[in-house]
């Protein structure tokens, strides 16, 4: 398996993860003494940031198409025909 630095997902998390602990740091999260049930808002809020980042890097900079897995477009095909 080859490993190489994705700069365009690494961006995307440390954009999304600093612009969530601004976002909730304005909505006043870390002025009280922390409960178990915040952890639950900071998680959705943060899949909220990367999902809203990527979008915006979506626009910005598209991914360029990839070929065509051909085990998954079989795949498809099975489950088509199967539910015809």
């Amino acid at each position: 398996m080859k490993s190489k630095f994705d700069f365009r997902q690494a961006s995307i998390y440390a954009l999304s993860g600093f612009l969530s602990a601004v976002l909730l740091g304005l909505a006043g999260f870390y002025q009280g003494s922390l409960n178990w049930t915040y952890f639950l808002v900071f998680f959705f809020v943060g899949l909220g940031m990367q999902r809203f980042v990527t979008g915006i890097f979506d626009m910005i900079f598209p991914l360029q198409a990839k070929q065509a897995d051909l085990k998954y477009l079989e795949n498809k095909a099975i489950v088509a025909d199967f539910f015809k």
